[in-house]
């Protein structure tokens, strides 16, 4: 439930991404997922409490064989990666094998996945999430945005697999 005090952006957005998911998930998870699968993947993971398997779309940069994942505080799979977790992704048509993991500003990786987001997605997204200031440094607590409470999400790819099963 969003917070009565999140900015109209968020809600907006947030209510845009509730109706865009599922079309996202069947797209990005089909044979035609060319068009989308530079900016977006699909995450499997199996719920902390649940023991459930989620699968989400989320946006990503890639840089060798590290995804980097900007996401808000108010969806709920990332709690799911808080501890290194085994997951699985749909990359560009292909299901493999990794570890994600949320990457938190005192962990200090964090100066890094900023600055992958900086190099691949460019500082106007970088500043939209609210993780730099206006000249590119990387904000030691990220600043709400027009995301509210920005986090970051890291997987570690290990190896290609088959579709993982439900």
């Amino acid at each position: 439930m969003p917070e009565a005090t999140e900015p109209t952006s968020t809600r907006v957005i947030r209510a845009l991404m509730g109706r865009l998911t599922p079309v996202l998930r069947a797209v990005v998870g089909s044979r035609f997922h060319a068009p989308l699968s530079g900016t977006f993947m699909l995450l499997r993971f199996r719920g902390r409490k649940s023991g459930r398997v989620f699968t989400t779309p989320v946006g990503y940069t890639r840089e060798d064989q590290l995804l980097t994942v900007v996401t808000s505080r108010t969806y709920r799979w990332w709690r799911n990666v808080v501890e290194p977790t085994a997951v699985a992704l749909r990359l560009r048509g292909t299901w493999l094998e990794g570890t994600g993991r949320v990457v938190e500003p005192v962990d200090p990786a964090y100066p890094n996945a900023v600055q992958r987001i900086l190099r691949v997605r460019g500082l106007a997204m970088a500043q939209r999430f609210g993780l730099v200031d206006a000249e590119g440094a990387v904000l030691a607590e990220p600043r709400d945005g027009v995301i509210a409470s920005p986090l970051i999400v890291e997987v570690r790819l290990e190896s290609a697999a088959d579709s993982p099963g439900e």
